[in-house]
């Protein structure tokens, strides 16, 4: 009986822990949100395959209802023009990408990815001509609501927007320039050339990374790109071949971190007058 009344004592406290436990549980119950076992996941983009595409797109394209939710992805064709800068709209709710492939090469010529949740516009400007692949990608497993894509060649319906940066002339004038990550969405500053005009800007370049400038828009434009000092030109484009649109790619040489880098626009001509977009992104 000693041995039995001495296992109670032992077990006793346990018992009374255990008891106390389990009330605070139902107690506090109700404040709880029972988990719907839902989490999102990133997806490997290495295995979604490339689908055949669905439709031939042409300018002025708009396609409702878009649904990924089985495949993570849709692809469409289309006939890019040299010189020619294509406006890519996805009104999405959820993380998504956007590549565009160059047919002859299979080789990605232009990529964006887009975590807003709110939509996205690209901005893609063709170096070269033929026939591409537009594809559309989840990058997550949120929720994928049916979307609406609108494609589109760039108008000029900025063209009469007031030039905002002026008076920029002057590197001592330059207006900051704010530029994107990776293929983050662009950035766009809309400016406006006149006869004779320098379009000055600045940024905040770190050292070892590599940038891209460029422009769009249906101007003809040189770009110049300053970095040491504001009378040292490290890097420029001429385009050629009758495009318009100019693009700088360059490594900030230089060993600190946020230093100011100048660059500027002026036309390939006299006759090179009217409103462009440059944008800024940083590898």
């Amino acid at each position: 009986m000693n041995k039995v009344n001495e296992q109670n004592k032992t077990i006793l406290p346990y018992a009374i822990i255990c008891i106390a436990i389990v009330s605070l549980f139902c107690a506090c119950s109700e404040y709880f949100t029972p988990w719907s076992g839902y989490l999102p996941t990133q997806i490997n983009p290495v295995e979604n395959p490339l689908f055949s595409a669905t439709h031939t797109l042409s300018p002025q394209d708009s396609i409702a209802n878009i649904d990924i939710s089985s495949k993570y992805s849709v692809t469409y064709n289309f006939s890019a023009g040299l010189d020619t800068t294509y406006v890519i709209s996805l009104q999405s709710t959820f993380d998504i990408g956007i590549e565009i492939i160059d047919s002859a090469s299979n080789g990605t010529v232009f990529s964006l990815n887009d975590s807003s949740g709110i939509g996205v516009t690209a901005y893609y400007d063709c170096r070269k001509s033929g026939a591409k692949l537009l594809r559309i990608k989840a990058l997550s497993t949120y929720p994928m609501n049916p979307f609406t894509l609108v494609f589109k060649t760039l108008d000029q319906s900025f063209a009469n927007q007031p030039d905002r940066y002026e008076p920029d002339n002057s590197a001592d004038k330059a207006a900051y320039f704010n530029y994107a990550f990776g293929n983050e969405k662009d950035l766009f500053q809309f400016r406006r050339l006149t006869t004779n005009d320098t379009d000055w800007g600045y940024f905040y370049a770190n050292y070892g990374h590599s940038y891209t400038i460029r422009t769009i828009g249906s101007v003809g434009t040189r770009i110049f790109v300053n970095a040491l000092s504001k009378d040292s030109v490290i890097a420029t484009d001429n385009p050629g071949n009758g495009l318009k649109n100019a693009v700088v790619n360059f490594v900030c040489p230089y060993s600190s971190t946020g230093y100011c880098c100048y660059f500027y626009v002026t036309g390939k001509s006299k006759a090179d007058t009217g409103t462009y977009g440059v944008s800024i992104r940083q590898y």
